[in-house]
């Protein structure tokens, strides 16, 4: 059995949107998708700091995110804020 991640399940999704010309719904999907693999960087990579922030807010927000791509050198060329 395959087990899928949820950006996984956003990616196809935003996919089936944009093959139906729903760029709104697509980009939704694709964002959705950024934001859970973020999320799981944030996790695996143990960035405490930005897990403690989110534990006490009790959700995430966009500048949590930023700073998770912040951290990960390697994304900043992708998403900049």
């Amino acid at each position: 059995m395959l087990i899928r991640t949820s950006a996984e399940i956003y990616l196809e999704e935003a996919d089936e949107f944009l093959n139906k010309g729903d760029l709104v719904d697509a980009c939704e999907k694709y964002y959705k998708a950024t934001e859970d693999f973020l999320k799981y960087i944030a996790i695996v990579d143990n960035m405490s700091e930005i897990l403690n922030q989110v534990n006490a807010k009790n959700y995430w927000e966009s500048e949590l995110l930023f700073k998770v791509v912040k951290k990960k050198v390697e994304l900043i060329d992708i998403w900049k804020p």
